[in-house]
């Protein structure tokens, strides 16, 4: 067992700077420690709960045909990209670049919608 004069030896042995350093050390890495598990947790629930409506990528050539019905040059879209995270209504709004005949390289945006029986219905422009 520990003696009471040896505490209180050891105790006036410890001077009120270390002690300040010592706290301070260990509650910076705790504060960087949370920080990096909280940055971790909202990665992980942005990616389980961020997208309900359909992808950009599988209805590229959807947002083809929508801007050529509409258009009086005909294009080629060469990216998609999804604009912002969607939270509700089933519905992804996309942007991207599109070439036209003359070789020129134009932005595009548009949305698409996932219906309940399945169906999709779009726009762009």
């Amino acid at each position: 067992m520990f003696k009471i004069e040896t505490i209180k030896t050891h105790l006036k042995s410890i001077s009120w700077s270390d002690i300040n350093l010592y706290s301070s050390i260990l509650l910076k890495i705790t504060s960087i420690l949370f920080l990096l598990f909280l940055a971790a947790s909202l990665v992980s629930i942005k990616l389980q709960f961020s997208h309900s409506g359909p992808s950009c990528d599988s209805y590229k050539s959807d947002f083809q045909y929508w801007l050529n019905n509409q258009g009086e040059k005909k294009s080629r879209v060469l990216s998609v990209e999804t604009s912002r995270v969607q939270l509700q209504n089933g519905t992804t709004k996309c942007f991207g670049t599109l070439e036209d005949e003359e070789g020129n390289y134009k932005s595009w945006s548009g949305e698409v919608t996932q219906l309940d029986d399945g169906g999709i219905i779009g726009k762009a422009n």
